[in-house]
């Protein structure tokens, strides 16, 4: 047998055992994200039922965001020591009783803030940290498009939430719309979980054809041993100055649409072209990523959001360019999360990869954060977005360079036993 015949062999081998591991990660993604646009479908009701302005409940999605910074990094730890399993399978009952929980709010905006902070703790549970963990213990030669496809569940629910909402609001109301919806996610988080979704390297039978007795121990580097490593820092790096690019595209891609001449209903439209780019682009870059070289993927990944930059500064009214930017913007938003994901796992190993990814993760969202204030500061003094957006490009180009320069991931970083060199 050829050398590609038996990388081909190999991963189909992975696919025949992790397929359950991937349909239970793609869920609880999915689900364990809702929140992100079921709260921004829900503005417009609980504006009716409270008397609360826009802004005040947005403010409750930016503390979840807040408080997921450094929860990423608890759950990371946990899901380390104890393993991925565990955690997502309390983490699902932890959502489910905390999204219930957002129906208990009102009349008080404060009673908004309070359960949006005590969901924003539940919620750790069924975060990214925890499925990309079993998603690359289980997966070596297609570890790449097992990402993607966990990872496009959040697509998908980017288009299905609108009409969920509408008919639950229907049938239940502004109270009960939260238990139902968080129970309901839970048993599907908890279920296909509870079947498919285990800890550690799938069992592999020895060439006598007895399975090992013994379980697989994980190599890579500490948490520490990491830290140490220029090339980590290299990639905080990249990953915030990317992070900045989607920050922006994220809350300021509408204004800039309408701002160069298009109607609200033309800028609107340019959405739908959005979503679906976002799983194109996941699912590209998962594929390109089990047979290329990482660096080249992720150099090509960084350059979407230089495009996406250059092209919205050139907007000039023209419907056929905007539909490019949102092409561009969809790209864009859905390669970077398979690049975070991917490249923590292949240059530090699995040993600590929960605390690592969660970390990077962090970092990248504290860019998205900054990156659509100081979008807006910036506009807001020189009536313009273009500087900030040749800034991104910038940014962004700097990015490129960083992951070029990585060097190749060692085909089996830092075993335990060697004290990760």
């Amino acid at each position: 047998m050829s050398a590609t015949d038996s990388a081909i062999s190999s991963g189909q081998g992975e696919w025949r055992r992790g397929w359950g591991v991937v349909l239970a990660a793609a869920l609880g993604i999915a689900l364990g994200g809702i929140h992100l646009h079921f709260i921004g479908t829900m503005i417009p009701s609980l504006q009716a039922a409270y008397d609360w302005s826009r802004g005040e409940i947005a403010l409750g999605l930016t503390l979840i965001m807040v408080i997921n910074l450094g929860g990423n990094l608890v759950v990371g730890a946990l899901a380390d020591r104890f393993g991925a399993r565990p955690v997502a399978l309390w983490g699902a009952w932890l959502f489910g009783i905390g999204f219930s929980l957002l129906g208990l709010a009102g009349p008080s905006i404060w009673s908004w803030y309070l359960v949006c902070a005590v969901f924003a703790v539940a919620v750790q549970g069924v975060g990214p940290v925890v499925w990309t963990g079993g998603i690359v213990r289980w997966f070596e030669k297609q570890r790449g498009m097992a990402l993607a496809l966990s990872l496009t569940g959040g697509g998908v629910m980017v288009a299905v939430t609108p009409i969920m909402v509408v008919w639950l609001m229907e049938l239940v109301g502004v109270r009960w719309i939260f238990p139902v919806v968080g129970l309901t996610g839970a048993l599907l988080i908890f279920i296909p979980a509870w079947r498919f979704f285990h800890d550690g390297a799938p069992p592999r039978p020895s060439s006598s054809g007895k399975m090992p007795a013994a379980p697989v121990v994980l190599s890579g580097y500490s948490a520490r041993q990491a830290f140490g490593q220029r090339r980590f820092w290299q990639l905080v790096l990249a990953f915030v100055l990317v992070a900045l690019a989607a920050g922006t595209f994220l809350v300021h891609v509408q204004p800039m649409l309408i701002d160069s001449g298009l109607t609200p209903g033309q800028a609107a439209s340019v959405a739908f072209f959005v979503g679906p780019s976002m799983i194109v682009g996941r699912l590209v870059m998962g594929a390109l990523f089990d047979y290329v070289d990482p660096r080249l993927v992720s150099a090509l990944a960084f350059a979407l959001p230089l495009m996406a930059a250059l092209t919205l500064a050139r907007l000039d009214g023209s419907y056929g360019l905007a539909i490019a930017a949102g092409i561009l913007v969809g790209l864009c938003l859905g390669a970077e999360v398979d690049v975070v994901a991917y490249l923590t796992s292949r240059y530090f190993g699995l040993r600590a990869y929960g605390v690592l990814f969660a970390l990077m993760m962090s970092s990248y969202g504290a860019g998205i954060g900054a990156g659509s204030a100081l979008a807006g500061v910036g506009f807001d003094r020189l009536g313009s977005y273009d500087s900030w957006l040749l800034a991104l490009a910038g940014g962004s180009a700097i990015a490129i360079v960083l992951v070029a320069t990585l060097g190749l991931p060692a085909a089996r970083v830092g075993r335990p036993d060697s004290g990760g060199h």
